[in-house]
């Protein structure tokens, strides 16, 4: 038996997300279910969620006029230096309390 394309993007997904919140694996991967494809492959039928910080979503308001059209509350440009602003922070923060320099050339 193998793990399908699916039940392997489960566990890159679980991988990545226990890598951003920094807490373990171990826990999601024993509540994953399996479930076995057509092909003998191994499906995993509830996957975990991508959990993306509200910060790094672009903005966007419901327009009055027509509640399906959403409109940007910032543009492409405000978005882009918005989150220019909030990565350069973290890496700063990340400098500071390992006690990193800035390599020759950087700002």
């Amino acid at each position: 038996m193998k793990l399908s394309y699916q039940a392997m993007g489960a566990v890159m997904l679980a991988l990545q997300n226990s890598i951003m919140e920094q807490s373990d694996i171990v826990p999601v991967l024993k509540d994953f279910n399996f479930e076995t494809s057509e092909d003998g492959e191994l499906l995993v039928s509830n996957p975990p969620t991508a959990k993306i910080p509200e910060e790094y979503i672009p903005q966007y308001e419901v327009d009055k006029k027509d509640r399906l059209q959403w409109k940007k509350k910032e543009s492409d440009e405000e978005f882009d230096e918005r989150f220019r602003g909030m990565t350069k922070k973290k890496e700063d923060d990340f400098r500071d309390e390992w006690g990193l320099e800035k390599e020759q050339g950087e700002v």
